[in-house]
């Protein structure tokens, strides 16, 4: 569904990008999919130093920035992202929180 929030808000100042902390064979398999599905981005970060920036519990972890660089919203775990609660934390986001 993050894919298809991509398009959904595609021309908008959006930006929606899947971060792989696998290990390189499970990210490059990750890679080639998150490839399919255009317009979401892709960043691997083995590293895992988003994670301890995000202070993530866990994967999935999905952040939503505003405008203004400030997070707007976290969500932890599974989520359907063309849901009406998802797209109206986007759209808070964009309005400017």
């Amino acid at each position: 569904t993050l894919a298809r929030l991509a398009a959904a808000y595609k021309g908008k100042p959006v930006e929606v990008v899947a971060v792989s902390i696998d290990e390189p064979e499970k990210a490059a398999q990750a890679a080639l999919f998150i490839a399919q599905n255009d317009p979401l981005k892709f960043y691997h970060d083995p590293a895992r130093k988003i994670l301890f920036r995000l202070n993530g519990q866990g994967a999935p972890t999905t952040v939503i920035y505003g405008k203004n660089g400030l997070e707007q919203a976290r969500v932890s775990g599974e989520a359907d992202w063309m849901s009406p609660e998802a797209r109206a934390l986007v759209d808070k986001a964009l309005a400017g929180g």
